[in-house]
């Protein structure tokens, strides 16, 4: 299994996937070199000569040189694209997706657009790295827990619940500052109003009891998406938070059966679904417990970045 992999070329969560993926390719004896995206042809040609790869796989391809890709063709080698951010940028991901022979994309609404452009389209979500998110001894200091960018969606989110609920919220994230000044006082809330690494991020949702995953939305102004296209899956935060064997209430997907039994993760409709189900299980730490044990059990054994490999090189073989 030879593989050329190219980076994505983006520093923040993008190290972390692209060290994620190259820590997969070394425990699983695939033989693979990494290059930058930006790395003269000449570099790529003495790599590709030495390696003799069957497939190239890069994150996004934003980067990625129309020369190297054209290269890479004249030598017979199959170019894969992981599409990691659909469908929030699709507006300019359809102009770039015939330059490879197949597109994974983690998301089942962005794959049904595409299928229509493509012929090798097919879902593959991000998956977990357990040398990072993993379980640590903690006492559960914070009650609840939500973490990531503050889209709107987001922030209407935060407030029903400071409004509607009396329990302790953790929000982490760049950003919250700006849009809860109205709650800033409350003692009820905790700002960490900063990006966090991910290592950072496994300690918080090991501390929180319920970690709550509104995911963004398709139709966010945040979003090059003027197609329109719905997000229909989960999102890469799930898988971290069960190999942390943390408690979670997800936002409902039509994809998320596919991954978790009810038994394993409990997902809500709406604001007021989640802020029931909130009430509900925090009375009910021991059921909590299980399931969280349940979710974590299963995302070892079949969400980590290593099972994602094996699913490309399936597709590609």
């Amino acid at each position: 299994m030879r593989v050329l992999y190219i980076k994505s070329g983006y520093r923040g969560i993008y190290k972390y996937l692209d060290d994620s993926i190259m820590t997969a390719l070394q425990e699983n004896d695939y033989v693979w070199q990494a290059v930058h995206p930006k790395e003269a042809i000449e570099g790529v040609e003495r790599i590709v000569s030495s390696l003799q790869p069957i497939y190239m796989l890069t994150l996004l391809g934003d980067y990625l040189s129309p020369s190297i890709l054209q290269y890479l063709k004249t030598k017979s080698i199959k170019t894969v694209c992981w599409l990691t951010e659909d469908p929030f940028y699709m507006d300019k991901t359809v102009r770039k997706i015939a330059a490879f022979d197949y597109i994974c994309s983690v998301d089942l609404g962005a794959c049904k657009y595409y299928q229509s452009m493509h012929k090798q389209v097919h879902h593959v979500p991000l998956g977990t790295n357990p040398a990072v998110f993993h379980p640590i001894d903690s006492n559960k200091s914070n009650s609840l827990l939500l973490l990531g960018f503050p889209y709107p969606s987001r922030v209407r989110f935060t407030e029903f619940l400071m409004e509607k609920s009396n329990f302790p919220l953790t929000i982490v994230g760049r950003g919250w500052n700006d849009h809860m000044k109205a709650w800033q006082h409350d003692p009820r809330l905790t700002i960490k109003n900063q990006w966090l690494p991910p290592q950072e991020v496994m300690k918080c949702y090991n501390e929180a009891q319920i970690v709550l995953n509104p995911h963004r939305q398709y139709n966010c102004i945040h979003n090059q998406n003027r197609l329109g296209v719905i997000s229909e899956s989960i999102n890469n935060r799930t898988f971290d938070i069960a190999a942390c064997r943390a408690f979670t209430l997800t936002e409902a997907k039509m994809d998320l059966a596919s991954f978790f039994t009810v038994n394993e993760m409990v997902s809500y409709y709406n604001e007021q679904d989640c802020l029931e189900k909130i009430e509900m299980f925090m009375r009910e730490p021991a059921k909590c417990e299980t399931m969280a044990l349940g979710a974590y059990k299963r995302t070892i054994q079949e969400h980590t970045f290593s099972h994602r490999l094996a699913q490309i090189h399936n597709i590609v073989m």
